[in-house]
């Protein structure tokens, strides 16, 4: 792989990975009018759990041969930290909205066993939470069961295409004035 597009992908990552969390301090600090002293810490601690994404990346890329294995991998452990994130981060913007303060670790299972309450409170309806689970883990089936279009013989067929047009009528291409690059002169 080149480096620049190694580069790209990186960076792609690293935008991918804090376009939530700069999001939510953005909010977090004008919206909630919250100290902006709060958005360094964050970041940094935001940053653990991807570098750790990143050294289990480069560990199941040496362990792992099967292409499609490790893609699936990383993918399942994606999307489980980012819906952690995800999470987190709905909880404390409860939190904030209930009685104005961040959400403790003690109090997060007590809001997993009051979820019909935390469904009023956000006033959705309650199916939201498991449908959101769905669409944050239906990705990673996509890989598991390929899809297999089936193009009639007839869509394949056509003038601009090199097995097309003049080709299918048994017409070869040095006649027609054009090969599979595209038009050209014929000497004459």
């Amino acid at each position: 792989m080149e480096r620049a597009q190694l580069m790209q992908r990186m960076a792609l990552d690293v935008v991918l990975w804090y376009f939530v969390p700069v999001c939510f301090v953005a909010a977090y600090v004008t919206y909630f009018a919250q100290p902006s002293a709060s958005v360094g810490p964050h970041i940094l601690l935001v940053t653990l759990p991807f570098l750790v994404l990143q050294a289990l990346r480069l560990l199941l890329q040496r362990l792992t041969a099967r292409t499609p294995l490790r893609h699936l991998l990383i993918a399942a452990l994606m999307t489980v930290l980012c819906g952690l994130m995800l999470t987190y981060y709905l909880l404390v913007i409860v939190g904030l909205r209930s009685w104005g303060g961040v959400v403790a670790r003690d109090v997060i299972p007590t809001f997993f066993a009051q979820t019909a309450v935390l469904t009023d409170t956000l006033a959705v309806p309650p199916l939201v939470f498991p449908l959101a689970a769905v669409v944050l883990l239906a990705p990673l089936f996509g890989p598991l069961q390929p899809v297999q279009l089936q193009v009639p013989e007839r869509f394949l067929v056509s003038p601009f295409h090199p097995a097309g047009g003049a080709a299918a009528q048994g017409i070869p291409a040095e006649h027609t004035g054009c090969d599979h690059r595209g038009p050209r002169r014929v000497p004459g």
